[in-house]
């Protein structure tokens, strides 16, 4: 995906979030994480797919929930870059490699990619209900992931599928960090710590 759709991404699971959640999240940090994977070294170098980066990011989200020491900045940048893959794993050209034999047929395909995701979220915007993962909410990580993978393989290659199975695993994934982290804060809902 392209810088500007993972931007996107970042801001709807953000809203996401703050529909089912009360937290601390840094949102500029976040956004940050979400666009750094395709900026910075090593983060660039490593592949952007499931198959050889899923350990890579389960490590990563283990460190979020279980670390005490970390500070509220670097925990947001690394929940987006997190996010960042994830989003990446339920692209076409990253999850099909072999079938976008050109950068230039990869890059073209995360353009139109990038277009049909702003018309898709203004004509529905992609809401926790509209995703239609409610009942997800309380599943490993792992399994997760793996369930997504499975219904992203049972519908054939398109641009809504792709747009549809990035946001529903980071808006899962990104929840379940969240949640388990030190900064869930147990608030009613609508007392949003958004800093």
């Amino acid at each position: 995906m392209i810088i500007n759709t993972h931007m996107l991404i970042a801001k709807r699971v953000y809203g996401n979030l703050k529909s089912k959640l009360v937290f601390k999240l840094q949102k500029n940090n976040f956004i940050y994480g979400n666009i750094k994977p395709d900026l910075i070294l090593p983060l660039s170098s490593r592949a952007h797919t499931l198959t050889d980066s899923l350990e890579f990011i389960l490590e990563e989200a283990n460190k979020l929930i279980y670390s005490q020491d970390i500070d509220l900045e670097t925990f947001s940048t690394n929940l987006g870059v997190i996010n960042h893959f994830l989003a990446d794993f339920f692209c076409s050209p990253h999850y099909y490699k072999g079938n976008f034999p050109s950068f230039a047929n990869h890059l073209m395909y995360e353009i139109a990619l990038h277009n049909f995701f702003k018309k898709m979220d203004y004509d529905t915007p992609l809401t926790v209900e509209n995703l239609k993962i409610q009942n997800l909410f309380n599943i490993d990580m792992k399994e997760t992931i793996f369930l997504l993978e499975n219904e992203y393989l049972e519908e054939s290659p398109k641009l809504e599928r792709d747009i549809i199975f990035a946001l529903k695993a980071t808006t899962l994934i990104s929840y379940h960090i969240v949640k388990n982290s030190k900064f869930n804060i147990t608030l009613p809902v609508g007392k949003v710590m958004a800093l």
